[in-house]
């Protein structure tokens, strides 16, 4: 069964990469861009429950914080709690808690600290803003696994291949081998040693990595490299 989290999730995923086709890439342009377009997808709703002190006993604490959290991720999306945090000085700290609509706190904004009390608008911008930056890692990973694949596929790079004068880690190895190659990941062993060393190193590069650190442009420009 798709769950309205489901939804948003590809949703996001779906505005982050149209975001990133255009080009907007700093965090700030790309929420910009991705937060109004989420909003028709998102059940959050601004269900305040109220300010609570945290207690000024340690021992309480602990069963303070996890009684509310208990209280406030129970709840629908949006739901939300203002913790107020008296210092023996006199000064006054307030932190937030907001459910993300699956039973748990949101991570975003959750670590927060302010001067005075937060409104919802700025609590749930904390919220969506994690969730944004979480679902662009997912498409940022998707896509690179995609280039290696493809690198793996198109340049026949296969164990046994040899690359010279190969730059890994700011290294230079006058020879590396290709140990191994996972296709589910995109990722590939290399065996490698330096000239006039009788040293053998092991690395690790990503296979579209690996085409441009050989300065391969042509699938076959590999078979020199072989």
């Amino acid at each position: 069964m798709t769950t309205a989290a489901d939804i948003r999730q590809a949703k996001l995923e779906e505005f982050i990469g149209q975001a990133l086709d255009q080009g907007l890439h700093y965090n700030t342009d790309l929420d910009a861009y991705v937060m109004p377009m989420i909003a028709p997808y998102d059940d959050a709703r601004d269900l305040p429950l109220g300010n609570f002190t945290k207690p000024s006993e340690w021992k309480e604490q602990r069963a303070f914080s996890q009684d509310l959290a208990k209280r406030v991720g129970s709840g629908p999306r949006g739901t939300w709690a203002i913790v107020v945090t008296n210092c023996h000085d006199g000064r006054v700290f307030y932190s937030t808690l907001i459910s993300d609509g699956t039973g748990e706190i949101a991570t975003g904004g959750s670590h927060d600290s302010y001067d005075s009390p937060p409104d919802y608008p700025e609590i749930y911008e904390r919220m969506i803003g994690y969730e944004i930056y979480l679902a662009r890692k997912v498409v940022e990973a998707q896509r690179q696994l995609e280039k290696d694949q493809a690198a793996i596929q198109d340049y026949r790079l296969h164990t046994g291949m040899t690359f010279k004068d190969l730059m890994v880690d700011h290294t230079k190895f006058s020879t590396a081998v290709i140990q191994q190659i996972d296709t589910g990941t995109g990722r590939v062993k290399l065996f490698m040693t330096k000239r006039g060393s009788r040293q053998r190193y092991s690395g690790e590069v990503s296979a579209k990595s690996l085409v441009e650190r050989a300065g391969l442009t042509r699938p076959e420009d590999l078979l020199s490299a072989a």
